[in-house]
């Protein structure tokens, strides 16, 4: 169906979702493998998808959020513009993404509220605890309270700052404590302390300058490998960099670095 592969989400049930620069591909699992059920075709660049229930789904699009019917195939923008990501609050609010800022849409009005302008935004995570973490292109970090009454700002620079204003990834470790993938490394904001600490940025040496841009960060619920105090870079040259962090929390990086060399990194920390 397509090359390029942005997004790949878990749906209701054994459906798993996949936004492709051509549209949606709806796969099904069934009888050990996974079958092709829908194809959405009408959407290019799809960036981001949510499941709302058995026959709807929301996606973020090059084109704008849309609100789709899965058995009807009928489309209804919600907003249009670049977006790259959607939330679903779970009380029928959800969190728009786009390249003019966030904003949240009401489905029971409908309307929508304007909470950040004229910010790229790239991805949206909230935490256990409640609070909503807002990731941008270029210009840094937003966090905000449950209720929407507070909102704090993060920019790269300063050893209490991110290690770039590029936000490319969340996830919460077991700690309650949240990893950050940027364009120039990872980070761990301790959330008691709200300080930031580096995990991998540029690498400089005699051969090679080049920035570790993380675009995923998961964890793991595998505690049988000892905890050992460093991070692991592979760099390949299939422009892809895997990056296994054993702690008492596991925490996985992949990150893309179109210059990358053959070789081995170990970062202590």
């Amino acid at each position: 169906f397509a090359n390029s592969i942005y997004t790949v989400k878990g749906g209701i049930g054994k459906d798993v979702w996949v936004g492709t620069e051509r549209g949606i591909v709806r796969l099904t699992y069934s009888e050990g493998e996974f079958q092709y059920r829908y194809c959405e075709s009408s959407l290019s660049k799809v960036y981001d998808i949510i499941q709302t229930d058995d026959k709807t789904i929301m996606a973020a699009a090059s084109a704008g959020v849309f609100h789709i019917d899965v058995n009807s195939g009928n489309l209804a923008c919600i907003r249009p513009g670049f977006a790259r990501a959607v939330y679903d609050m779970g009380d029928g609010r959800f969190l728009l993404g786009l390249s003019t800022g966030l904003f949240m849409y009401d489905c029971a009005y409908p309307q929508q509220t304007s909470l950040i302008k004229d910010v790229d935004v790239y991805n949206i995570y909230r935490t256990a605890d409640g609070r909503w973490w807002v990731g941008s292109i270029d210009s840094g970090l937003y966090r905000f309270s449950e209720d929407f009454s507070a909102c704090a700002y993060f920019r790269s620079g300063g050893k209490e700052g991110l290690p770039d204003n590029g936000i490319r990834a969340f996830i919460e470790d077991f700690s309650g404590n949240l990893w950050i993938g940027t364009q120039n490394g990872a980070c761990k904001y301790y959330t008691r302390a709200e300080l930031f600490d580096f995990y991998a940025r540029t690498i400089d040496d005699d051969t090679d300058t080049d920035k570790l841009s993380v675009h995923s960060v998961e964890k793991t619920a595998d505690q049988s490998v000892p905890p050992q105090r460093y991070l692991r870079l592979h760099r390949r040259r299939a422009d892809r960099i895997s990056t296994d962090c054993h702690d008492q929390n596991q925490v996985l990086f992949a990150c893309n670095n179109p210059s990358s060399k053959n070789r081995f990194h170990n970062l202590l920390y």
